[in-house]
């Protein structure tokens, strides 16, 4: 699961390029755009966003009829820059989002599981709950989606700006998010950048945090401001692995992804015992850059 704060950390382009660079290490990877405020990985994939992929997903799988691999009005497989991948749609009109029940969406979810190695939800970031409405516990929440994915998610990565608006609405989600039972989630800060954060920023928002924030979910993923690398993507309707190959933000992506495959293989190894995540080093922005340059 893909959560963040409010304010455009950029969870949407995490989630699509996290999938994308799964799906090149050779994962059956499913995609799906949960986000019931604002639905936007259609339109990144340059596609028509026209079809509730996820509401007739939940109609499948509630009737028992849903074929993970098979292209239908739910899903569809969607190829970029060599890989494939199962993609599913989310509400073209948020104002429907009452046809998206908590456990319909769960249900959905885990059947997708079930066929694919690697299922990465895009979520909005509200979850919580209308108190009014959960005296009725038939009656559809307005983050049922979310709340849903949560539940089922085996790894939850939370995403934030790295700026001073944007830091502070992430300390703020990781201090209520540490409260909740389950594995910690790793935390991402997303558009790294000296401009923002003053000349050394990994290092000024790691004191920052030590600060301010919850010391058990100290950031460990840092992706570089690359708007360029980002507005290529969006007009060409792809991923950063097709559109902006060498960019820093892609490289970063792309790092982190090869570190957490390196921790999985690691622990089926050892036996498949569970643990918090382990401290990989992940390469910092500016050897995303040098890399770049010295490859290109």
């Amino acid at each position: 699961m893909v959560w963040g704060t409010g304010g455009a950390p950029g969870r949407s382009t995490v989630a699509l390029n996290l999938a994308v660079e799964q799906a090149l290490l050779g994962q059956r990877v499913s995609l799906v755009d949960a986000d019931s405020y604002g639905a936007s990985l259609a339109s990144m994939l340059g596609l028509l966003d026209e079809t509730a992929g996820l509401v007739r997903l939940c109609r499948l799988v509630e009737a028992g009829t849903f074929q993970a691999q098979a292209d239908s009005a739910a899903s569809a497989r969607v190829d970029i820059a060599g890989a494939s991948l199962h993609f599913t749609s989310g509400l073209p009109r948020p104002e429907r989002w009452a046809e998206l029940s908590a456990q319909a969406v769960k249900r959905a979810l885990l059947a997708l599981a079930e066929t694919h190695d690697e299922v990465v939800v895009d979520v909005a970031a509200p979850i919580g709950r209308d108190d009014e409405l959960a005296l009725d516990s038939f009656a559809p929440q307005r983050n049922d989606a979310a709340v849903a994915a949560l539940e089922a998610a085996d790894r939850v990565f939370v995403v934030g700006r790295a700026d001073a608006v944007g830091l502070p609405r992430l300390i703020r989600l990781c201090e209520e998010v540490v409260q909740r039972p389950g594995r910690p989630p790793v935390v991402v800060i997303n558009q790294l950048r000296a401009q923002a954060s003053g000349p050394r920023p990994e290092q000024a928002l790691r004191v920052a945090w030590r600060r301010f924030g919850p010391i058990t979910l100290m950031p460990r993923v840092y992706l570089p401001w690359d708007p360029v690398a980002a507005d290529a993507s969006l007009l060409q309707g792809s991923a950063l692995a097709e559109a902006a190959p060498r960019s820093p933000l892609r490289l970063a992506i792309r790092d982190w992804v090869a570190a957490q495959q390196a921790e999985s293989d690691t622990q089926s190894h050892a036996g498949g015992a569970a643990s918090a995540p382990s401290g990989i080093p992940y390469p910092t922005p500016a050897a995303h850059a040098t890399e770049g340059l010295t490859t290109g």
